[in-house]
């Protein structure tokens, strides 16, 4: 059940991330369909949320004793993050990447439908729960970021080139995504420190298979550390240093070649099976 549930939400998320791709050709009489691409990620939602519960049913344990379970949530926190940001600033032609990287997100996941869960009684400790779930929903939200800062990216360099499209009428303006990106880091950031922090905690806390060395030797874990720390130089660029426009969209692309990576690191402490 939780494997169609999540293939049919993956569907929707490619069919929406499609719809807000072409808002860019869209005449101004066209724009009342913009209310399906909002509609379909919504149910996409519902549906994942549903597929979820469905896979912590059948293996009782949290959706991460498994790579299944881990890439969905992951996915879906993506999409809940897009949903919230379009509805709080219009940034939906930012869907057509934030979409189809949840979509991603899902089908890596369908392609370990078949892996048994780990029955590791580590994953029944809330701790080990709140570290995986603050880091993805900051992930899903540095997705955020990195579609406001490729569209901003873009935008400026037509501009630049004096090249005004029709299209850019129906683009959030520079402003708009430079502070949709700045939001979205604003919130992740404290997420991903919450998140390494419980990591550490149960670490150093409790004795595991593996020693505190071993964990912060692990690639996953350098790579988490790295992608922290240009999140943390953002911020200081940006309320530091005062830089602003492209160096700082530079910046959260750096940053989300990091994040992707982490779901490609090998990792010993980082697996239960």
């Amino acid at each position: 059940m939780s494997v169609l549930l999540t293939l049919t939400s993956l569907l929707l998320y490619l069919f929406a991330a499609g719809f807000y791709g072409t808002r860019l050709l869209l005449t101004d009489a066209q724009e009342k369909s913009l209310s399906v691409p909002r509609w379909l990620v919504r149910v996409g939602i519902v549906v994942q949320f549903f597929a979820i519960g469905a896979y912590c049913i059948t293996v009782k344990r949290s959706p991460f004793a498994g790579m299944f379970g881990t890439l969905s949530f992951a996915g879906w926190s993506i999409a809940v993050a897009f949903a919230v940001f379009e509805l709080r600033l219009r940034v939906g032609v930012a869907g057509a990447i934030a979409l189809l990287c949840a979509s991603m997100f899902l089908f890596r996941a369908l392609l370990f439908s078949g892996e048994v869960a780990s029955t590791d009684t580590v994953l029944r400790n809330p701790l080990i729960t709140l570290h995986v779930a603050a880091i993805l929903i900051s992930f899903g939200l540095f997705v955020i970021a990195f579609a406001a800062s490729l569209l901003y990216l873009w935008q400026d360099r037509e501009l630049k080139r004096k090249r005004v499209r029709t299209a850019f009428r129906r683009l959030p303006s520079l402003q708009t995504l430079d502070k949709t990106a700045w939001s979205a880091v604003a919130v992740a950031l404290p997420l991903m420190t919450i998140g390494l922090a419980l990591g550490m905690v149960r670490v150093f806390g409790t004795g595991l298979a593996h020693t505190p060395a071993q964990w912060f030797l692990d690639p996953h874990t350098i790579m988490s550390f790295l992608a922290w720390g240009v999140y943390i130089f953002y911020i200081g660029a940006r309320l530091g240093a005062g830089w602003y426009g492209n160096r700082l969209q530079y910046i959260l692309i750096i940053g989300m070649a990091l994040v992707l990576s982490l779901t490609f690191a090998p990792s010993l402490p980082h697996r239960f099976v």
